[in-house]
């Protein structure tokens, strides 16, 4: 598999969560 193919394959497995990660690194910096 090339790199694209494998970052695309992260991006749509890992988005939602780190996504929601993210939103709740956000709150717990407030």
């Amino acid at each position: 598999m090339n790199d694209t193919g494998w970052r695309i394959l992260l991006n749509c497995d890992m988005g939602e969560s780190f996504g929601a990660w993210r939103m709740g690194d956000d709150v717990h910096s407030l």
